[in-house]
């Protein structure tokens, strides 16, 4: 789910060329339904402002970042497509994230993830029963589909950065280990 929102939330200032060059959606509170193959559909709900976009960007295109490519951005009349490749020992990890529609009101994203695990790792993901462990080599692919909608500003409820799910509210502070030091700081 990080990684959707991180690219979602794709804003300018102390970021590589490529991030600048990711218009961005309209503050307020964003509706999210995502869809993922064998997981159950998930209702989200994010109120953003332009330091909460940083943020998240800043997962995304972490300066400081070893492992993973810098995103590749292309651009069509209807798309915005957004590439980037992680590898980890002798794993590896290819993203895509294709984005369609309007920024200020309603959009699409179409984020396919193609994992190739070594022969040295182990998967562990969370299946309907709880943790599955998985010992590679495989390749595991997924599509998760996130389809948001503007519903106007946040609440007095919300602040700029909160998550709410299912599992309650969430706020991207929450995620140090993923945040370059500078948006920690808020």
């Amino acid at each position: 789910m990080r990684v959707a929102l991180a690219v979602l939330l794709l804003l300018p200032s102390a970021l590589p060329a490529s991030a600048q060059e990711m218009p961005t959606p309209k503050p307020g509170l964003w509706e999210m339904t995502v869809t993922e193959a064998n997981a159950p559909t998930r209702i989200v709900q994010h109120c953003v402002d332009d330091t909460a976009i940083k943020a998240m960007r800043l997962i995304w295109w972490h300066p400081d970042q070893k492992v993973c490519t810098s995103p590749q951005i292309s651009r069509s009349s209807s798309a915005i497509t957004v590439d980037r490749m992680c590898q980890l020992g002798g794993s590896k990890t290819t993203d895509r994230a294709v984005v369609t529609g309007n920024l200020n009101s309603a959009y699409m994203v179409a984020l396919t993830v193609s994992e190739f695990i070594s022969a040295e790792s182990t998967m562990v993901t969370e299946g309907p029963s709880g943790l599955i462990s998985r010992k590679g080599p495989f390749t595991w692919d997924r599509l998760t589909t996130i389809e948001a909608k503007w519903l106007g500003e946040c609440t007095v409820y919300m602040e700029p950065g909160e998550i709410f799910t299912v599992g309650g509210k969430r706020h991207i502070r929450e995620w140090p280990h993923l945040l370059a030091p500078e948006a920690q700081r808020r």
